[in-house]
């Protein structure tokens, strides 16, 4: 097992935490770059669903047929 850091023992909270050394500016930059992925992520997740509830309804008025017998 690996041993525990003092900082969290989340690697990836580690790696996205701000360095300790970030100005106001460069703070206010990653905040509206963090807002807007966040807005972009919504967009997909809404076009996803969206397109799953398309592909549901299609799926709905579909009529599948099975035929039995000889073949002429």
């Amino acid at each position: 097992m690996a041993p525990r850091t003092p900082l969290g023992d989340d690697p990836l909270e580690i790696a996205m935490r701000p360095p300790a050394n970030e100005t106001a500016a460069e703070r206010a930059e990653r905040i509206a770059a963090e807002q807007e992925a966040i807005r972009i992520s919504a967009e997909i997740d809404e076009m996803l669903k969206a397109e799953r509830l398309a592909a549901k309804k299609r799926r709905t008025h579909e009529v599948k047929v099975l035929l039995l017998g000889q073949e002429a």
